[in-house]
């Protein structure tokens, strides 16, 4: 069993300039990191927090070997295939680079209701995603 080790980064690492994000990423590869975590909000606390595949699709372009966790990614609070279909996509484009943690979101009731998701169907919105994934 080998432990993989990564860098859990928020969202302002991610937004200067290009060349500032590849630098940032080399560094982590560099010192034998394994991975980037990105997070995942629709409109948390306010508006604020970035798209976790938009962020993933970000790393990924801008780094050829770093692995990217999405922890967590808001399942549960998307269009099941839509959000299929970008995972497949994603995953086609950086093959064996993409690790989503998926959930049904919660931490932040504003972010469910600006969802316009039923809170009582996340779970089954969820497990449908999951499935088209399979």
């Amino acid at each position: 069993m080998s432990i993989r080790v990564g860098l859990s980064v928020t969202d302002a690492l991610l937004v200067p300039k290009p060349a500032d994000r590849r630098l940032l990423l080399d560094s982590a590869a560099e010192a034998g990191l394994d991975h980037i975590t990105v997070g995942d909000h629709i409109s948390f606390h306010g508006g604020t927090g970035f798209d976790g595949m938009v962020s993933a699709t970000t790393v990924l372009s801008s780094h050829d070997t770093l692995s990217v966790i999405i922890g967590i990614y808001l399942l549960g609070l998307r269009h099941p295939m839509l959000a299929a279909r970008q995972i497949a996509t994603l995953s086609q484009i950086a093959p064996g680079r993409l690790v989503v943690g998926a959930g049904v979101g919660g931490e932040d009731r504003s972010e469910i209701s600006n969802s316009g998701v039923d809170p009582s169907t996340r779970g089954r919105r969820l497990d449908e995603t999951l499935e088209v994934l399979r």
